[in-house]
């Protein structure tokens, strides 16, 4: 063997897979993105102060890391796993109302807005589904994110490849059936309907 395979063997194998189930995961996706989305916002809408707005997005995103990493990981209190995801999801479902009545209440980008609504759908409709199926919000929530941005502004469908790629990765790496991948994707889908219809109508 030459110092290189002995030097390859030695190191660890990165799993691609893996890689792309964490960053997909909403705990991961959603702080990292929102940023973006604010940004976004502000470009379509130049409501206010540019900095005001990505402070308060990196306040926001940065609170409820932290909040999904201490239910994750449960340093003080040991939490059921099927618990875990439960009040992750109440989590996000408070920091989506938040986001949305913060940029409400100030008047800033209603992109934004739909944005926090959407993300607060998916988890509502995600919730009381995982009842009946093992539902990933690894597929749901990206699906929800990244069909609003697609159906927003074209120049973003190419992302919509993320949610399909997030099939193979939800049957391999969480062990979902494809029916329940599908219902996943659905789910997504019809959250961004629901808040597209429920706003145009308000």
């Amino acid at each position: 063997m030459t110092i290189a395979e002995k030097v390859s063997a030695s190191l660890p194998t990165l799993d691609y897979l893996k890689l792309f189930d964490y960053a997909t995961q909403p705990r991961f996706l959603l702080p990292i993105l929102f940023p973006f989305i604010v940004y976004l916002g502000w470009l379509r809408e130049s409501a206010g102060s540019l900095e005001l707005h990505l402070l308060a997005a990196l306040a926001i995103a940065l609170g409820g890391w932290l909040g999904a990493m201490i239910v994750e990981y449960q340093p003080f209190l040991a939490i059921e796993d099927g618990t875990v995801n439960e009040i992750q999801g109440m989590l996000l479902f408070v920091v989506a109302g938040t986001i949305y009545l913060l940029w409400n209440q100030n008047g800033w980008p209603v992109f934004v807005q739909h944005w926090a609504l959407v993300a607060a759908t998916a988890v509502a409709l995600w919730l009381p589904a995982r009842f009946v199926l093992d539902l990933s919000g690894g597929v749901i929530f990206p699906t929800a994110v990244f069909v609003y941005l697609a159906f927003m502004d074209f120049r973003f469908a190419p992302l919509l490849v993320i949610p399909v790629l997030r099939v193979p990765v939800a049957l391999k790496i969480e062990d979902l059936s494809p029916l329940e991948a599908a219902v996943g994707l659905g789910l997504g889908v019809v959250s961004v309907a629901t808040v597209l219809l429920a706003t145009s109508v308000w």
